[in-house]
């Protein structure tokens, strides 16, 4: 057995008692305001897990650990308000939009979320976001606390969620 081995076989073992580097954040209190026609950054206060300390106050993710992530992001629109126009949840890593970005025609009933889900590889220095994207007022917020009927609350909120599914 080589030196080269043994410090494979270290690092492997070090990786894994760090354990996964992962982001989940959400908007727990604040909402974030989108004007019309414009693709804008969703913000998130309350952030449960950043193992690598990447994501900032802008809502901007830092690769810090480059690999293949598993990404699944939701931004929750005002139920039914109103219930034309589009809603729009897209990714975007380094300025570009990602594929698979995903824009909502508005329906009577049944509008409120949107999410996104992909896996998608991120060198270290990417920086990824979540963005929303409404055509129907002048500007209009996400929402914390989905409640779709009177007297019922589902606590349905955005998020973003980063999962490192295999390093490198």
């Amino acid at each position: 057995m080589r030196a080269e081995d043994l410090n494979q076989l270290r690092d492997g073992v070090n990786f894994l008692n760090r354990g996964l580097p992962h982001c989940y954040a959400r908007q727990a209190i604040n909402t974030t305001s989108v004007s019309q026609n414009v693709w804008t950054p969703i913000i998130f206060d309350t952030t449960e897990i950043d193992v690598d300390a990447a994501l900032d106050s802008t809502g901007t993710y830092h690769c810090q650990t480059a690999g293949w992530y598993y990404i699944v992001a939701n931004i929750t629109w005002p139920w039914n308000n109103p219930s034309s126009g589009n809603r729009g949840t897209r990714l975007v890593l380094n300025t570009n939009a990602v594929v698979g970005t995903s824009l909502l025609p508005a329906a009577p009933s049944i509008v409120h979320g949107g999410q996104v889900d992909i896996l998608l590889h991120m060198a270290i220095g990417d920086q990824m976001q979540v963005q929303g994207f409404q055509d129907q007022l002048s500007s209009m917020s996400t929402i914390v606390n989905y409640q779709p009927f009177a007297g019922q609350s589902r606590s349905e909120t955005s998020f973003m969620s980063l999962l490192l599914v295999k390093a490198g």
